[in-house]
C-alpha cells in the first residue's frame, strides 16, 4: 500500500495487556515497525473494575491514560485510542457520564503528554450518546456531556494549575478562537463530598460575565440514567475570582465572556 501511496498511515494492533507478557508488540514492531505510524489501543473501563459504580468510573480515565502512555513509550509511537467507553451495549448512566466527562477533560488537556494522537468513542448509537428509534434520534445523558464539553473543540488549550491525575476536582480550560471567551469544564469526582471550585483569571478582560451549566445527579446509583441540568450566572469576586460549590458527582461547564 505504501509503495502506491507513501502518505498512507498504518495502525498496528498492539498487546492490550500493556505488560508485554506475550511479546506481541515487540514482535510486531520488530517485523513491521518501519511501516507502522501509530499503535492501537481499545479500552472499556467497566471491564477493569469489580463494580461499575460512580466512584470507580469517575476516575477510570486515570488508568486509561496511564495505559496509553505506557504503550506509546514501549512502541515509540503515538497511540490511536480506537475505542473507548465504559462497556458495550449499555444505556447511558451517571457512572458513564462521569467517565466520559473525566476522559474528555484528560484527552483535551493531556493527550500530548500521554502520547495519544486520536481518540474515538465507541459506539455512540444506542450504546451511550445517541438514542435512535424508528421515529426519532436524541441525545441521552452521555450525549449531553459530549455536547456540554464540545466548547473546547477548535479552541486553544489553557494551562491550569498542576493537579494530581486522580484529583477530586478535574478541570480543563480553553480560550475561544476569537479570544473573547474562556471555557472551563469541571467534574467533582468525589462521590461523597461537596467541593469548592475556585477559579481566578489573569491576563483576561477587566470585566467579564460567567455563565454556568451544571449537571446534578438524582442519585449516584449504578443504574441511574438522569441528571438535572441547571443554568445560571456566577458572581465575580475581587474582580477576577469565580467560585461554586460542586455537589458529589457534579459535571459543569463555565463560559466566561469579556464584556
Amino acid at each position: 500500500m505504501k509503495s502506491v501511496d507513501p502518505s498512507i498511515e498504518l495502525v498496528g494492533c498492539n498487546d492490550f495487556t500493556k505488560d508485554g507478557s506475550d511479546k506481541w508488540s515487540q514482535r510486531l514492531m520488530e517485523q513491521a515497525g518501519e511501516y507502522i505510524t501509530y499503535g492501537s489501543y481499545h479500552c472499556y473501563s467497566g471491564e477493569k473494575v469489580d463494580t461499575v459504580n460512580a466512584a470507580n468510573m469517575a476516575k477510570a480515565s486515570v488508568p486509561l491514560g496511564a495505559a496509553c502512555q505506557t504503550l506509546s513509550k514501549n512502541i515509540k509511537r503515538k497511540v490511536m485510542l480506537d475505542e473507548w467507553n465504559m462497556l458495550w451495549v449499555r444505556k447511558a448512566t451517571v457512572p458513564m457520564a462521569l467517565h466520559i466527562a473525566s476522559t474528555l477533560n484528560m484527552l483535551c488537556r493531556d493527550s500530548k503528554e500521554l502520547g495519544i494522537s486520536h481518540a474515538y468513542y465507541f459506539q455512540p448509537v444506542n450504546e451511550g450518546a445517541i438514542v435512535v428509534t424508528p421515529l426519532e434520534a436524541k441525545l441521552d445523558l452521555a450525549g449531553i456531556v459530549f455536547k456540554l464539553f464540545g466548547v473546547h473543540q477548535g479552541s486553544h488549550l489553557l494551562e491550569v494549575p498542576n493537579q494530581p491525575v486522580d484529583s477530586d476536582i478535574d478541570i480543563c480550560a480553553s480560550l475561544a478562537a476569537d479570544g473573547r471567551s474562556v471555557f472551563v469544564t469541571a467534574v467533582n469526582r468525589n462521590c461523597d463530598k461537596e467541593l469548592l471550585l475556585s477559579l481566578s483569571l489573569s491576563n483576561f478582560a477587566s470585566t467579564f460575565k460567567a455563565e454556568i451549566t451544571i449537571l446534578l445527579s438524582h442519585s449516584l446509583e449504578t443504574t441511574e440514567t438522569n441528571m438535572t441540568e441547571q443554568t445560571g450566572v456566577l458572581a465575580v469576586k475581587d474582580s477576577n475570582v469565580i467560585e461554586i460549590m460542586m455537589p458529589p458527582g457534579a459535571i459543569t461547564r463555565i463560559v466566561i465572556t469579556a464584556r
